[in-house]
């Protein structure tokens, strides 16, 4: 057996060699599984090398600790990537089409997507004034009233219990909204558009 240390700088780096018939691997275990816990347990590592029919040798060697060493070594990296796509964008901008002018009207005939249909229709279907108020206002008040229902229904029904009129009547809201959305979703595709 043979064993050697030498230390760089703050760290030690510890060989072990013998003359066994090699082997031995710490993932089926043994005392090398001990060995490699305690290295790793004060921030060091355990190489195992010992091929069948050769020498087996172990050399613990000090890591890098992840923070903050590893950490601010890998945010440096990341940090400069992103100046480098940053300054890519801003002096080659990637031409998409013609550019919209936000002052025109939108193209007529134009749909959302599936999932915005409901609400583009519900809209659409408002009219103009409704008590004095904008239609187009009172719609978009009305999705937000209605996402912060659906938002904060769990916390207000928390007893499982099937049958409580509550429960009945988140169901009911839950089946009414799904039906008005297909329903609108359904005239969104079929109305023309420029009615």
């Amino acid at each position: 057996m043979c064993v050697t240390a030498e230390e760089r700088g703050d760290s030690l780096r510890l060989s072990i060699r013998d003359d066994s018939a090699g082997g031995a691997d710490p993932a089926r275990g043994s005392g090398l599984i001990g060995l490699r816990d305690r290295a790793e347990a004060r921030g060091g590592s355990l190489e195992v090398s010992s091929p069948p029919g050769e020498e087996a040798s172990a050399k613990p060697k000090r890591t890098m600790p992840f923070f903050p060493n590893f950490f601010l070594r890998d945010l440096v990296g990341w940090l400069c990537a992103l100046g480098v796509l940053a300054a890519l964008a801003a002096y080659y901008p990637a031409e998409l089409g013609k550019k919209a002018d936000p002052f025109q009207p939108a193209p007529i005939g134009i749909k959302p997507e599936w999932y915005f249909m409901a609400m583009f229709q519900t809209l659409k279907v408002l009219p103009s004034h409704i008590l004095g108020i904008e239609g187009e206002l009172l719609g978009v008040l009305g999705f937000g009233i209605i996402g912060l229902i659906l938002v904060g229904l769990p916390f207000l029904d928390r007893e499982n219990v099937i049958g409580k009129s509550s429960s009945r009547l988140a169901a009911a809201f839950g089946v009414l909204l799904i039906v008005y959305s297909v329903i609108l979703t359904y005239l969104g595709y079929t109305m023309s558009p420029t009615k």
